[in-house]
């Protein structure tokens, strides 16, 4: 979705990112009134036409520059990961130019004029990185010091500079903990992935270890006795090789299928994957319930629901803690995530792509965000439910039908590949 235009300006679609980053822009905005005496001021003086015509437009250039940079630095403020400041002339051009006004304005129409110089301050502390910033804001309180400080004494000028260096480097501590708090989130973020992906590599060695290990060894005793009955009994060593066919052809048949459920999330595995992401994301985890045998379509689409559920709650959240409920009602299988963060319905507004964050599998041919879950419980004849809480919070509820005559999921692969190990160890024993 395309977003709204906004004096010129492209505010982002998005409900959470367009309310933060109108909110960091109040910050800048609040301040314009203060300007109102000044022009008013400036207008009962009864200047010459010219003059009043010329600073007026340069007073309308100045704060279109002002309203413009500080909307960009409010999105900068609002954005979920840190971005780097543009380089060269879109950083410096509207610095500089208001700069220049600041100066003009104030030098042909008195120290009144000067309260651009602060408006200027600020706006450089929240645009330009941090050491130019400083070095623009003591640019301007050195102007106003020599300025008021040469015709009225310091003790004169230092009210214009308090009211310059306090604003603008307020702004610029605000810019640098906005700052530090996005690279903590990004590194949370990256922290969680790289455990779900360590947890993932281990589990996948693990399983195929216990798959193949025996089948393998089982081969190569076979192969080995084969070789020494080829010329003392043909005919067993041809049996003997036939079995190794087999084994080889079983064990190629479960390596098949153990791909396969990976491929296919299971509730267990989501359920622990969505245990191991919140803790590593610094959020609380609660467990109600067990994990119910259920049909493979159903265990598919709850799978799914606490995968985008969760990482929706990493995401964009803010949550110090999520409970996820799991309940089997005669013929219904429910399940609800909770959280307390902040309760926005725009969280599952985005359309974002079910990734398979928790577990790096793919999503398969259903869509993407709250769409893609939808078609997959609608198709199962299932309801859904999401939107925010009362007070704070957002919720997710999920609820299929369980026919009572429904085959269970099948066991996984690691437990089919131990029992036939256990077989080929008796035969070949």
């Amino acid at each position: 979705m395309r977003g709204i235009d906004l004096f010129g300006l492209d505010v982002p679609a998005s409900g959470g990112s367009r309310r933060a980053a109108l909110l960091w822009w109040v910050i800048w905005i609040a301040w314009l009134p203060l300007f109102i005496p000044v022009v008013l001021g400036f207008v009962q003086a009864h200047p010459p036409v010219p003059r009043l015509v010329l600073s007026f437009a340069g007073a309308a250039l100045f704060f279109a520059l002002y309203l413009r940079t500080n909307w960009r630095s409010a999105r900068k403020f609002a954005s979920p990961a840190p971005r780097l400041p543009p380089a060269g002339a879109t950083l410096w051009a509207p610095i500089a130019v208001m700069i220049a006004l600041s100066v003009v304005l104030t030098l042909w129409n008195g120290d009144a004029w000067g309260a651009l110089c602060i408006y200027t301050a600020a706006c450089a502390g929240g645009w330009l990185p941090t050491r130019p910033a400083a070095i623009v804001i003591a640019a301007l309180a050195a102007f106003a010091l020599l300025g008021v400080g040469l015709r009225d004494g310091l003790v004169a000028a230092l009210s214009p500079v308090v009211f310059i260096v306090i604003p603008g480097f307020t702004v610029i501590a605000v810019a640098r903990s906005v700052t530090a708090i996005q690279r903590l989130r990004a590194e949370r973020e990256e922290l969680a992935r790289a455990a779900a992906a360590s947890e993932e590599r281990l589990r996948i060695a693990r399983d195929l270890h216990d798959l193949l290990g025996h089948t393998l060894s089982l081969i190569a005793l076979k192969s080995e006795l084969a070789g020494r009955l080829v010329v003392a009994a043909p005919e067993r060593a041809a049996a003997e090789i036939g079995d190794v066919e087999a084994a080889a052809r079983r064990a190629l048949h479960e390596v098949r299928e153990a791909v396969a459920g990976y491929r296919r999330p299971s509730l267990t595995g989501e359920l622990e994957a969505a245990r191991q992401l919140l803790t590593a994301a610094g959020i609380a985890f609660a467990m109600e319930g067990e994990a119910p045998t259920l049909p493979p379509d159903a265990e598919a689409a709850l799978s799914w629901a606490v995968r985008e559920g969760v990482t929706n709650v990493i995401r964009h959240s803010r949550a110090r803690c999520c409970a996820i409920t799991l309940e089997r009602r005669e013929e219904r299988v429910a399940l609800e995530i909770r959280d307390d963060g902040r309760a926005e319905a725009g969280r599952w507004g985005r359309g974002r792509e079910v990734e398979g964050q928790a577990t790096g599998q793919a999503a398969g041919r259903f869509g993407s965000g709250l769409r893609g879950l939808e078609e997959r419980v609608h198709a199962l004849g299932g309801e859904i439910e999401s939107g925010p809480l009362p007070g704070a919070g957002f919720r997710l509820a999920v609820s299929l039908p369980v026919r009572p005559g429904a085959t269970p999921r099948e066991a996984p692969a690691l437990a089919r590949g131990a029992e036939t190990s256990r077989s080929e160890r008796a035969e070949a024993s």
